[in-house]
């Protein structure tokens, strides 16, 4: 039990806690404090120029040997060229030989369609929608017809053009 409210106290005190590390952070970033400053901070740094000759080094010699690598070539050659003259082609009827001739086949004659067994019979249905007479107003029609007339073209003309 002790434990249990224990925690409850710690609990209920850190948020108070927080709240007063946020009013701080908030003091620093409105009013910080401009005697702070890193040592550092006028240090100058001033790099060598020249290279070290402290130690000495000592190197090997090689021999790097002058290569041509132009290559010299003769003249070049000249060739003559030929005129060509175009082929002349020959024309003729193609032969085809007795046994490669197209020949006719025998066909079976065509089936006569089958007739459906339910040729015969016939069923009731409605009219043809076209046939029907065209309702021109229902009594909810006429009323609003009454209310508010049909606007004629320039009526709409107007309206649409309204806002130009």
């Amino acid at each position: 039990m002790r434990t249990l409210l224990l925690l409850a106290l710690l609990g209920a005190a850190s948020p108070a806690w927080a709240q007063e590390q946020e009013r701080k952070l908030v003091d620093r970033l409105l009013e910080p404090n401009t005697k702070l400053a890193n040592a550092d901070q006028g240090k100058k740094f001033m790099g060598e120029r020249t290279a070290s000759t402290h130690a000495q080094v000592n190197t090997r010699s090689f021999y790097v040997s002058e290569k041509n690598l132009a290559r010299n070539f003769a003249d070049q050659r000249s060739f003559a060229t030929a005129t060509v003259q175009p082929k002349v082609f020959q024309s003729r009827s193609a032969y085809l030989p007795a046994n490669s001739r197209p020949t006719s086949f025998a066909t079976k004659p065509a089936l006569a369609p089958a007739i459906a067994s339910e040729a015969a019979k016939s069923v009731a249905s409605r009219g043809y929608a076209g046939n029907r007479a065209a309702v021109v107003h229902g009594k909810s029609q006429k009323a609003l017809d009454r209310r508010n007339p049909p606007l004629t073209i320039e009526q709409v003309r107007e309206l649409l053009n309204k806002n130009e």
